[in-house]
């Protein structure tokens, strides 16, 4: 066989694996370009399973769920013999989900081309499951108790002794009641 011959099929293998190998990349890439927008299946927030959906359909889903949870949702306080039913909404409660949905969306997201790749199509990886917290606004909540601290409040007197007709008339102390807001 001839010098010119081996190398003729060097040069023909090379051109195969080079295409073999820009083929298999431009698979590769063109599959994590459909997946660049999406979340990764198995990614769940509280029991939403947000796999496939855009950012805009998750926040959507999210706060829909969000928003049934909370909707006639209630807090009971109690206090003098009394009761009164304070709905949750006064309170401004607030949830970090814009924070969780960008942690979500951060799973199939990070490394490289091939490490995008293999968590996308990895079918036996376990759910990642993440749980929303919510707060109050401090302020509003402060406005209702203090609301409520002056309908509980009851003044303190002080005991007394009164002399009349030669006899002592004692008024026992009575204690007041006072809502400690600080710690409410």
């Amino acid at each position: 066989m001839s010098a010119k011959k081996v190398i003729i099929a060097i040069v023909v293998l090379m051109v195969i694996v080079g295409g073999l190998g820009t083929g298999s990349f431009m698979y590769i890439y063109s599959q994590t370009q459909e997946f660049d927008q999406i979340y990764m299946e198995g990614v769940f927030v509280e029991d939403i399973n947000l796999g496939g959906l855009t950012k805009p359909e998750a926040k959507a889903k999210v706060l829909e769920m969000l928003e049934k949870k909370d909707t006639g949702k209630t807090i009971v306080v109690y206090g003098q013999g009394k009761e009164w039913t304070i709905p949750t909404s006064k309170f401004e409660k607030e949830y970090n989900a814009d924070e969780v949905l960008e942690e979500a969306f951060k799973i199939g997201h990070q490394g490289n081309i091939f490490e995008r790749f293999q968590a996308f199509t990895d079918k036996e990886k376990s759910p990642v499951k993440f749980t929303l917290e919510s707060s109050f606004n401090k302020d509003v909540a402060k406005k209702i108790v203090q609301e409520y601290a002056d309908e509980i409040y009851i003044a303190p007197e002080d005991a007394t002794m009164i002399r009349k007709d030669k006899q002592f008339i004692i008024t026992p102390e009575q204690h007041g009641q006072e809502l400690d807001i600080q710690a409410t």
